[in-house]
């Protein structure tokens, strides 16, 4: 990670030690590449070489699933990033998202672009009409 990387850190009654280096990794993650920790899952999944070149410049600090978080201002802009670490993926991504709204900027998760492309489909597939029934 760069030297440039800024961040606080708040260790937890009886939390493990590695705690807040997953914590940074989270959030240097979505910093690094300049993508969200959804996508950068989506891609391994497609091309492990991907991931595997990712990490291996970051030193391995990038997890590939949620829990790191994109602060985005009014235009749009990344000023940082919040990773959280303790519960589940989704858990510790909900708890970054609160912070950062807390905070009165916008958190960047990528399950928007996920939602947005749902929605898509499904208004597609009503446009479409019903379908005919399958033959025997």
């Amino acid at each position: 990670m760069s030297s440039r990387l800024r961040y606080r850190l708040h260790h937890g009654d009886g939390a493990g030690l590695l705690r807040p280096d997953i914590a940074v990794a989270e959030a240097g993650g979505v910093l690094g590449p300049g993508i969200d920790n959804r996508r950068i899952g989506r891609r391994d999944a497609a091309a492990p070489e991907f991931f595997t070149s990712i990490a291996a410049l970051a030193g391995g600090r990038v997890p590939s699933v949620p829990g790191g978080v994109s602060v985005r201002d009014e235009q749009g802009h990344v000023p940082g990033a919040v990773g959280v670490t303790g519960g589940t993926s989704l858990d510790d991504e909900r708890a970054a998202v609160a912070g950062i709204r807390a905070g009165g900027l916008v958190a960047a998760t990528g399950a928007e672009e996920q939602a947005e492309q749902t929605h898509a489909a499904r208004s597609a597939a009503c446009a479409a009409g019903p379908r005919p029934p399958a033959g025997p």
